[in-house]
This record gives C-alpha cells, sequence and structure tokens, in this order.
C-alpha cells in the first residue's frame, strides 16, 4: 500500500527537507484557505463543509491516507469536528524540535523536523 499524504497548509511541502518528505509515496497539497479574520462562525463552517469535501474525495481515492492539516485555528478546528465522525486516525502532524543557532552574533531559533504524529 502506498503512503499517500495530502497536506492543507499555508506552507507548500516542495519546500519541506528530505527527512520531512521521507516515506511518503505521494504528497499532494492544498494551500489553506485565506480566512479573513472578520468571518462570522458561520462563514467559517461554510468554508470548512466545502474543504472537508474535497478532503473525502482524496481520502476515496487514497484509501489509507493521511492528512496534514495546519493553519487557521477556527477553520481547522471546524474540519476536525466535521471529519471526527467520518474517519478516525487520517490526521498526521510533523513534530518538531526548536534548535538555537548563532549566526553571525545572533541566535536564530530553527525548527527541525523529528517525526509524523498520527492522531
Amino acid at each position: 500500500m502506498k503512503n499517500n499524504l495530502l497536506v492543507i497548509s499555508n506552507h507548500d511541502p516542495k519546500n519541506w527537507d528530505r527527512e520531512q518528505k521521507e516515506g511518503w509515496d505521494n504528497i499532494d497539497y492544498i494551500p489553506f484557505p485565506n480566512i479573513n479574520p472578520e468571518f462570522s462562525a458561520s462563514e467559517v463552517w461554510e468554508i470548512a463543509k466545502k474543504l472537508v469535501k474535497e478532503v473525502k474525495i482524496w481520502l476515496n481515492q487514497n484509501t489509507g491516507g493521511k492528512i496534514n492539516l495546519q493553519g487557521e485555528f477556527s477553520l481547522s478546528f471546524a474540519v476536525f469536528v466535521l471529519m471526527s465522525n467520518e474517519a478516525s486516525n487520517v490526521f498526521t502532524f510533523p513534530t518538531t524540535e526548536r534548535v538555537v543557532e548563532e549566526k553571525d552574533g545572533k541566535k536564530i531559533s530553527v525548527f527541525k523536523f523529528v517525526m509524523w504524529r498520527n492522531m
């Protein structure tokens, strides 16, 4: 079985490090929808419903596939709630370690990928 991943995020997986892509046979990408901070809750729920339709189509075509959803909190929450009755253990999230590096006398925080955590 192929390990397929659907990424819904503001960060295109094309820019990920090799380690983060490792183990996935195929990575599909949907840019995270832009959520106006003045949207009402009902407007966010409507966007979530449309996004969940896309996710369900992808899951039907990618049996055993995983979803990585990262973005604006209220939309992410709505998607999780709507998906909770549909599928279990379909979400996966990258875990990272924060490393402080010093460059040119300045301390810079760098987030290094560690592993995928299935939920």
